[in-house]
Formats: structure tokens, sequence, C-alpha cells
């Protein structure tokens, strides 16, 4: 059975991952040592093989800067 992220990798195809930013929350609601482990987690377990076909990710922390950070990021990659 397919999981909703690996039908979302083959919906973008290769050359659409460059595109992608995958956004972890609630970096405001834990130490920066657990979000990382997490964070690593995720990047190893789920988000590993679109990584490496150039997606990436970004912190989101719930301030207005991050969120511009975020934006201008996605506007860049127009």
């Amino acid at each position: 059975m397919w999981s909703d992220l690996a039908v979302f990798e083959v919906l973008c195809r290769k050359q659409s991952l460059k595109n992608v930013i995958f956004v972890t929350t609630m970096w405001d609601q834990v130490d920066e040592d657990r979000g990382s482990r997490i964070e690593g987690e995720l990047k190893e377990k789920y988000f590993k093989g679109m990584i490496n076909q150039g997606a990436t990710t970004m912190r989101y922390d719930g301030a207005s800067d991050t969120t511009w950070d975020i934006i201008g990021k996605l506007y860049a990659r127009c």
C-alpha cells in the first residue's frame, strides 16, 4: 500500500521536487535538541528520497519573519 508521501513523490516527479519545501512546525514549543532529533528522524525516515532529488526542509517557529523566509524561498524557486 502506498503512503501519502509516496503518492506525493510520484505526482511531483523528479524535476519538480526541487520546488518542494517540507516545513517542520512547533519549533516554539520544543527545545532545540529534541526538535533537531525529531527533524533528523523525519528527514531520514520520510523525506530522504525526495531530499536526495532536490526537496528541502525549513523550520517554522511561529514568527512572522520565519513565514516570510519560507515564502521568499518558495518565490525564489519560481
